[in-house]
C-alpha cells in the first residue's frame, strides 16, 4: 500500500529535460512512490521505467510504438484515483 511518506511524481518536462528530472527522482525515490510520465516525457519510458513504478496516461500511450509491460496505462479516471491515493505529489516540469 501507499504510505503517508510516499510521493507521486508527475513528470511533465520536455523530452530534453526529462533525463535531468529522472536523475532527481533517482536520488529521492522510495519503494511505494509512483512516477507518471506525461507528454514528451513518455518517450523516455523504455529507459527509465525498469527501475520505478511507472505509469503513463492512455492519451499519451499512442506516442509509443509499444508500451512496455511494466508500465501501467491510466485512463483519466485511473489517474484521478491515483492522485487521490497519494498525500504527497510533486510536479516536475
Amino acid at each position: 500500500g501507499v504510505k503517508m511518506s510516499n510521493c507521486l511524481y508527475l513528470v511533465q518536462s520536455s523530452y530534453h529535460a526529462t533525463p535531468h528530472m529522472m536523475q532527481y527522482i533517482n536520488q529521492v525515490y522510495q519503494h511505494g512512490d509512483c512516477v507518471v510520465l506525461m507528454g514528451d516525457a513518455v518517450l523516455h519510458a523504455d529507459l527509465y521505467c525498469q527501475d520505478y513504478r511507472c505509469a503513463i496516461l492512455d492519451a499519451d500511450a499512442g506516442m509509443l510504438l509499444s508500451v512496455p509491460s511494466q508500465i501501467q496505462v491510466l485512463s483519466y479516471a485511473d489517474f484521478a484515483d491515483l492522485t487521490l491515493s497519494y498525500s504527497r505529489c510533486m510536479r516536475l516540469q
